[in-house]
């Protein structure tokens, strides 16, 4: 696959191309089975961190109609009204601005991924992290059951959730 020349996340171009390609990608797809596998029984909210145009949080409402609050964050506004239009009737989410991503292993394996993706250099805007930071600031957060439960270079499914017995962080 050869990278065309696309700008940032906020690029309306560079937004539309990759809602095009991520359904298509036999790994992201395997990604979203482990994702409703894993979902709990009967959750009452769930947070979307780098929701994009809502893909995920449209697959655990349907698996998971149970969920009364979805909050969906992003840091693209083109994909952000992607997401907003897409929940437009549906009281249940809420679209916010924010960002969150995640970093390769290392550097030999975040080479491998940009090739995987069509990339030939990293996106000036993606400020990567690594998953053990994350799960740090999802426990940090009040979350103590976290995972990184599905990963495929540069993608991750990162999960947690609050067990009763953990109180909340005020």
């Amino acid at each position: 696959m050869v990278e065309q020349e696309l700008g940032d996340w906020n690029d309306p171009a560079r937004v539309a191309e990759y809602t095009r390609r991520v359904g298509l990608l036999g790994q992201r797809l395997a990604g979203e089975a482990v994702l409703v596998e894993a979902l709990p029984p009967s959750p009452r909210r769930a947070l979307d961190l780098g929701c994009g145009d809502g893909r995920l949080a449209a697959l655990v409402l349907e698996h998971r109609p149970e969920i009364t609050e979805m909050i969906a964050v992003d840091r693209s506004e083109p994909m952000l009204k992607l997401a907003r239009d897409r929940f437009a009737d549906d009281p249940r989410v809420s679209v916010r601005h924010g960002d969150l991503v995640v970093a390769s292993a290392t550097p030999e394996l975040h080479a491998t991924f940009r090739t995987a993706i069509g990339r030939a250099d990293d996106d000036p805007d993606d400020k990567l992290v690594a998953v053990d930071t994350q799960l740090g600031w999802m426990r940090d957060a009040g979350l103590d059951q976290v995972d990184c439960i599905w990963r495929w270079r540069g993608f991750a499914l990162l999960v947690g959730q609050r067990t009763p017995s953990h109180p909340p962080v005020l």
